[in-house]
């Protein structure tokens, strides 16, 4: 037997023996020390994870809850609702949008109650006014004289323009309005208005004056549209403009269109009543009333008419300089 031989046979033969790891009391301590930091660690660690989680569900929950409760009531009918935002990613995005969402809904529900009301009060001057008259004629109290007779027929048209108007509106809202364009003279245009206003312009003593760029002789409109665009202008001009004032139409070409200005001397918009001179029947003064024949819409009519046409209407005005309507027209 070889001495490698042997070696290996006492290698098989040697009985396993694996020696007992005694932990001496310091050992013991540290180990059990040890052990009682790791539960009460996982323990503190469970009850972290739990507030936070409880944390994150309420941060996620209430502004999802409280958007939930403002579109109850907007179901109820109160429009204008706030919810909080409490971040900024995609949650406060969407309680954003539905903050703006319900600040343009009540915008739109007052707007729409303010004109019910102011198109009852219009209705109603002209037929209180014809109701009377018809009684009175009806009783014997009054006698049907052509003077009264005149009378109730311009509130009948009144009426009618009235009527009018809002058909031209309740079109354009709902994109029916038709706008037939094609090449129109420009003289043409201000001859109509010169002679049609003739007799008023000289009872106020006013000027009225058009003028337009050599080269410019045609724009592209629908002619009766315009025409009724451009007697809404002037026709708010004269009632704002004292006597002895002026009125300048003047038309000018612009890249990819042309301009026409309505320029008087009244006595100015206040700067807060620009935004709002085109809204329908908007006044700057409250208490004015429409005795002088109009709807109240005209401006409004304006702004739908051009806005039908592809173009934009805009307003200046300084207090005690006069106002300056501008619309364009782009070409075709």
């Amino acid at each position: 037997m070889s001495v490698y031989t042997f070696i290996r046979h006492l290698d098989y033969t040697r009985p396993n023996i694996t020696p007992q790891f005694r932990p001496n009391p310091q050992e013991q301590e540290f180990v059990e020390r040890t052990n009682s930091a790791l539960f009460y660690a996982s323990v503190i660690a469970v009850v972290l994870a739990i507030l936070l989680g409880l944390i994150f569900t309420n941060s996620l929950l209430k502004p999802l809850s409280n958007l939930n409760t403002a579109i109850g009531k907007m179901g109820k009918g109160e429009l204008l609702q706030e919810v909080s935002k409490t971040s900024d990613d995609e949650l406060g995005e969407v309680i954003e949008g539905f903050n703006q969402m319900s600040n343009a809904l009540a915008t739109a529900n007052a707007r729409r109650e303010q004109l019910t009301a102011d198109i009852a009060h219009e209705l109603r001057s002209p037929l209180t006014v014809i109701n009377g008259y018809l009684e009175a004629l009806q009783d014997g109290v009054l006698d049907p004289t052509p003077e009264r007779i005149e009378i109730i027929q311009q509130e009948v048209s009144q009426l009618n323009r009235l009527i009018s108007d809002l058909r031209t509106l309740a079109l354009a809202d709902t994109g029916q309005l038709e706008i037939i364009k094609d090449k129109v003279n420009l003289q043409t245009i201000f001859n109509h208005l010169l002679n049609a206003y003739e007799l008023i312009i000289a009872s106020k003593n006013l000027d009225l004056s058009f003028t337009s760029e050599k080269q410019l002789t045609y724009i592209y409109a629908d002619e009766g549209r315009i025409l009724q665009v451009l007697s809404n202008l002037i026709t708010n001009a004269i009632r704002h403009t004292n006597e002895g004032g002026k009125i300048m139409i003047n038309a000018s070409k612009k890249q990819n269109g042309t301009e026409i200005e309505v320029k008087d001397t009244c006595e100015g918009i206040p700067k807060e009543d620009l935004d709002l001179v085109f809204e329908r029947f908007y006044r700057a003064d409250p208490s004015r009333q429409t005795s002088s024949g109009q709807s109240g819409l005209g401006l409004s009519i304006v702004k739908a008419l051009i806005k039908a046409h592809g173009g934009k209407v805009d307003v200046k005005s300084e207090i005690g300089k006069g106002s300056t309507f501008s619309v364009f027209l782009p070409y075709q």
